[in-house]
C-alpha cells in the first residue's frame, strides 16, 4: 500500500465522519402563528412573522401572565405534519407533549429545549429560577430557534404546532412552519 492511497483512504474517511456527524439535518421556516387567551386580563399572548428582506423569518411576540404557572395550570402540545401545507391534509405525529402540569413540564422541557432555543432572544428565566414565570411579561425579539433539543432528522413538509395551557385560563397558541432537509458538504 503507497502513501497516496493511505492519505486518500483517511481523506475519505474523514469526509464521511463530517458529513454524517450529529447535528440537525433541517431547516425550517415559520409560516403562520395564530395565538389566543380566554381572558387578556390574566394572560395577554401575541406573536407574530417578522420578515426583512431575504433574511430568514423570524418570531416576534409577548408572553404577559397576571397568575401563577403552576400544579394547576396544565400544558399540552400537539404536532401534526402535512406533505402539502394543506389544511385537509395534516395528520396526528409521535411528537408533542402529553398533557402534564406546568411543572412538570418546565421540569421536562426547559432546561433542554425551551432555553437554549430562546434565551439569546428573549428575556425568559435561566433554568435554576424558571419558576419564577408568574406575573412576568416575557419578550421574544426576532427568534430563530436553535433547533437544540429537537430531533436531528425530520421529514420535509409542513408541520403544525398547537400549544395549549388550561386552568385559570385557557390560552395557547398554533405555529405552522415548513421543514426542509439542509444538504451536507457532499450534496445529499
Amino acid at each position: 500500500m503507497n502513501i497516496q492511497s493511505t492519505v486518500s483512504g483517511i481523506a475519505a474517511i474523514l469526509l464521511l465522519h463530517l458529513s454524517c456527524c450529529s447535528a440537525r439535518l433541517w431547516d425550517f421556516e415559520p409560516m403562520f402563528v395564530n395565538t389566543t387567551s380566554a381572558d387578556e386580563s390574566l394572560v395577554q399572548i401575541h406573536a407574530e412573522i417578522v420578515r426583512k428582506g431575504r433574511e430568514t423569518p423570524s418570531i416576534s411576540g409577548t408572553l404577559d401572565c397576571q397568575y401563577p404557572l403552576d400544579e394547576t395550570t396544565l400544558v399540552e402540545a400537539v404536532v401534526y405534519r402535512s406533505q402539502t401545507g394543506s389544511e385537509d391534509d395534516y395528520k396526528l405525529t409521535p411528537w408533542g407533549i402529553p398533557r402534564k402540569t406546568f411543572t412538570e413540564y418546565m421540569r421536562e422541557y426547559y432546561n433542554n429545549m425551551i432555553y437554549p432555543n430562546f434565551e439569546g432572544c428573549s428575556n425568559l428565566a435561566k433554568p435554576g429560577t424558571e419558576n419564577a414565570w408568574s406575573k412576568v411579561n416575557y419578550v421574544f425579539d426576532e427568534c430563530i430557534p436553535t433547533g437544540k433539543g429537537l430531533p436531528e432528522i425530520v421529514p420535509e413538509g409542513y408541520y403544525k404546532i398547537q400549544f395549549t395551557a388550561t386552568g385559570r385560563v385557557e390560552w395557547g397558541f398554533v405555529f405552522v412552519m415548513r421543514i426542509v432537509s439542509k444538504s451536507n458538504m457532499m450534496g445529499y
